[in-house]
């Protein structure tokens, strides 16, 4: 891979501003409308991640895996950021199923379906199934 420079000038700020826009955005519009903990009603991962969109989609000259191979190598180890990249996009999958009424329709009807001598393995298999369907082990939260 040969090293390409490109002077993007000012438009190197906006994966930060699409960060800033999208979090504090939605924390002031929250704010003005007088929500409680108007910060946590949109998470900060899936801004995060709108930025590192925003970032990937710069330089439209190089392909999307080294643009990707760039990024997590000067973000740390490349094998470790691709993991916590990875740890976003799940976080965000889980949001969404979490705001779907996803995981609540599932525990319910798991709950209608297993009797109650089985209960522990049972609850276990349904954390199994939830984790494996958002696909990371902390999806049972």
């Amino acid at each position: 891979m040969e090293k390409q420079k490109k002077n993007l000038g000012s438009v190197a700020f906006l994966p930060l501003i699409v960060f800033l826009v999208c979090y504090v955005g939605c924390g002031i519009t929250f704010t003005l409308m007088g929500a409680d903990d108007p910060f946590g009603k949109f998470p900060r991962h899936v801004a995060l991640l709108a930025g590192c969109a925003v970032a990937l989609l710069l330089n439209r000259s190089m392909d999307v895996k080294d643009k990707l191979n760039i990024m997590t190598t000067n973000m740390g180890n490349s094998g470790v950021m691709i993991i916590v990249l990875i740890y976003l996009m799940a976080g965000g999958f889980q949001g969404a199923a979490a705001a779907m009424g996803g995981k609540d329709s599932v525990v319910n009807l798991c709950l209608h379906v297993i009797p109650v001598t089985f209960l522990i393995p049972g609850v276990f298999l349904m954390c199994c199934f939830i984790s494996t369907s958002v696909e990371i082990t902390m999806g049972t939260n």
